[in-house]
């Protein structure tokens, strides 16, 4: 069993790395969804930097260091008009 002290600090320093990442992508004009991020091939370039930092990267540790990042205020979920369809950008914040 892992204490709930370091599960909680690795979730906390994936969330930061995220941020770092996704600034990156965006500095390169790239927006991402949650949804991309998480499950689809769009993804898969942060994940395979997040790998290079924390070996082992599920989809619920992803969606955790997400909901962790938007908690404490370092990600938005930004709503773009696309003709008619909408999507929620996460947008760093920090």
């Amino acid at each position: 069993m892992v204490p709930v002290n370091l599960e909680f600090g690795r979730l906390r320093d994936m969330a930061d790395e995220l941020c770092i990442i996704l600034a990156d992508i965006q500095k390169a004009g790239k927006e991402l969804t949650k949804r991309e991020l998480v499950s689809q091939s769009e993804g898969k370039e942060v994940k395979d930097r997040l790998k290079d930092r924390f070996h082992r990267v599920s989809r619920n540790d992803l969606n955790g260091a997400i909901d962790y990042a938007m908690k404490e205020g370092w990600l938005t979920s930004q709503t773009l008009s696309t003709g008619t369809n909408s999507k929620g950008v996460l947008r760093v914040k920090r």
